[in-house]
């Protein structure tokens, strides 16, 4: 191993460089996603996981409980990312910025993940072959793999979407578990134990936090299995054995199906959004097989050509794997198989790479679901394996190839970063609100059930914001192109009791004579923190409320009895003189002054000083 160091110092300038450029790489990242940090929440899935989750709050030890628990609410084991939520709680309430930036930050860690475990990856791959380990090269190797990842289009939904928080923290802790997994094989003392014991760790956090990651054992068994064949010249002797490798390893699989096994219990058990899993009887094993071999490409194609993003697909029955068109969509498949087998044989680490991918998108097949639809999102984690293969052969390529020829390919590299950067602002605008993501789908989605699920969504978006006549034009459209009346009376039977709600007597009316119901779900949830003493929890909910609507008096005086309550009497004080100014007639002279004497009390008792 001493002589390996002695090289991996060739190029330390080149590295440098490198290193600045992952630096502006991030610039870049942070640039091209600030947008979201404007972005609101969106009508799904943020309801059902973030604003309209009951039990989500400050963290106590009831939703510390609930977090490893709470199958029965969403069918999945995930406390970690549960515990992540309350956490983002903890620090800005219920504040939608608080969550994108996050979401912003999460993937920009990972995107300097990408480089780390792109340039070690470079770095043992070198070793095993016994070639010189040109640093250089290989960092400028794994900031384009970097670059190419963390500009990708397809990654802005898991930035812009504030549910999409699971993605890049599973990412991250996955990324984590894979660099420290490999480092081991640059020492050969006890801190192999000590890096063995934070990547199986790690490897638990990201079990924990989202099933999407069940692979991994297996990617990180491909690679290593593949370095021990490079030869005993690196120092990968141990890897040669690949039964000794998989016993090694055993413990990343032990998590893993022990994940597995937890989540399909909660899958198929009973719970509160999600219809029961299809029985083999009804979604037979040919048509998971063919479902899945539609999906499985997909992640990869769309990293080539992204396109316009978009969280949901048509949705397409799965056919019989006889049945035409599948069957020639299952031959062209055959036919890029293969081509993609006798590529892996001869490219650097192209068998392990093909492996590593099928491994990452395993659970983003389709087996389980019916119908199944390849989203953006699920191409985050495997997008990874993607470009660590081409990171692998591009290596292997350009220490071959002509100095003309790297400039050349380095341009193309570069071009292909800036295309996927300039295609990122587009995609984002789609997820500034519940609005501009229904329209958005559906405009865009072919079949009417798709038309009417996205057309109706966006309906009722608008009617939890209160606008009762905008909605029921849009179901009226919908009508009139042709949806089912029966698929449009639910949704109609929904709208017209979310008006109910926003026009109930209140205590002091608004002027309008109706409340949006999003305020008013915010409402009773900060009554509920404030009842259970959680000061923070309340005083955003308040805030949610009113910024839902701002007219909605009723949520001010009582945000402004409880912030006197609470010795914050400059603010009650404010809050009074804006719903005074709001209400107007509304309010009547004994509530405001029994508002009055209260706040006065509290400002004596607080020493008139707040």
């Amino acid at each position: 191993m001493a002589e390996a160091t002695t090289e991996a110092g060739r190029g330390t300038g080149g590295g440098r460089g490198a290193r600045w450029g992952l630096v502006g790489l991030l610039a870049l990242l942070a640039w091209l996603y600030a947008p979201v940090l404007d972005h609101g929440f969106v009508m799904f899935d943020d309801d059902v996981n973030l604003y309209g989750n009951p039990h989500i709050g400050e963290l106590t030890v009831e939703r510390f409980v609930w977090a490893w628990t709470g199958h029965d609410y969403m069918p999945r084991v995930m406390p970690v990312a549960w515990l992540t939520v309350m956490a983002l709680f903890g620090l800005g309430g219920m504040e939608p910025t608080v969550f994108h930036a996050y979401n912003l930050a999460m993937h920009a860690a990972n995107t300097v993940l990408v480089f780390a475990l792109a340039t070690l990856a470079l770095r043992l791959a070198a070793r095993s072959r016994g070639r010189a380990v040109d640093a250089s090269r290989q960092a400028w190797v794994a900031l384009a793999a970097a670059a190419l990842w963390g500009l990708h289009p397809l990654r802005s939904e898991s930035i812009a979407w504030a549910t999409g928080w699971i993605y890049p923290t599973v990412t991250f802790f996955a990324l984590a578990a894979g660099w420290l997994a490999l480092r081991r094989h640059e020492f050969a003392d006890a801190r192999r134990r000590w890096l063995l014991a934070a990547a199986v760790a790690a490897y638990g956090l990201s079990a924990l936090t989202y099933p999407v990651t069940l692979g991994f054992p297996a990617a990180l068994l491909a690679f290593e299995w593949w370095l021990g064949r490079g030869g005993r010249e690196g120092g990968f002797a141990e890897l040669a054995d690949w039964r000794g490798l998989a016993r090694a390893r055993a413990i990343f699989f032990a998590i893993a199906g022990l994940a597995l096994a937890g989540n399909v219990w909660a899958r198929v058990a009973k719970n509160k959004f999600y219809p029961p899993a299809p029985a083999i009887e009804v979604f037979t094993v040919e048509n998971r097989v063919a479902q899945a071999a539609r999906t499985v490409p997909h992640y990869a194609l769309r990293m080539l050509w992204p396109g316009q993003t978009t969280p949901v697909q048509d949705l397409r029955d799965p056919a019989r794997l006889r049945d035409w068109p599948e069957a020639g969509w299952m031959a062209l498949l055959v036919v890029i198989g293969v081509a993609a087998l006798a590529t892996a044989r001869r490219a650097p680490g192209g068998a392990a790479a093909l492996t590593a991918y099928l491994a990452a998108t395993a659970p983003f097949s389709g087996l389980l679901d019916y119908p199944f639809q390849a989203s953006d999102r699920y191409g985050y984690f495997p997008g990874v394996t993607v470009v660590l293969a081409g990171a692998l052969a591009a290596a292997g390529w350009l220490s071959a190839a002509r100095s003309r020829a790297r400039w050349v390919a380095g341009g193309v590299a570069g071009a292909w970063a800036i295309w996927f950067a300039a295609s990122v602002p587009a995609q984002l605008g789609k997820w500034k609100d519940s609005e501009a993501l229904f329209g958005y789908l559906g405009a865009t989605l072919k079949s009417m059930e798709g038309q009417v699920a996205y057309g109706t969504s966006q309906a009722l978006a608008r009617a939890m914001r209160g606008d009762f006549a905008a909605a029921n034009a849009l179901m009226d459209e919908l009508a009139a192109r042709g949806a089912d009346p029966e698929a449009l009376r639910e949704r109609r039977g929904l709208i017209e009791r979310l008006e109910a709600i926003a026009r109930a007597p209140m205590s002091i009316a608004n002027a309008r004579g109706l409340v949006a119901p999003d305020a008013v779900l915010a409402y009773k949830f900060a009554l509920r923190d404030a009842e259970a003493g959680e000061q923070q929890g309340a005083d955003f909910r308040f805030k949610q409320a009113l910024a839902a609507d701002a007219d909605f008096h009723d949520a001010r005086h009582r945000h402004a009895l409880l912030l006197a309550s609470w010795g914050r009497v400059a603010e009650a004080k404010a809050q009074r003189d804006e719903l005074v100014r709001r209400a107007g007639a509304a309010l009547s002279e004994a509530e405001r002054a029994r508002l009055d004497d209260f706040i006065r009390r509290a400002d004596e008792a607080t020493g008139g000083g707040a």
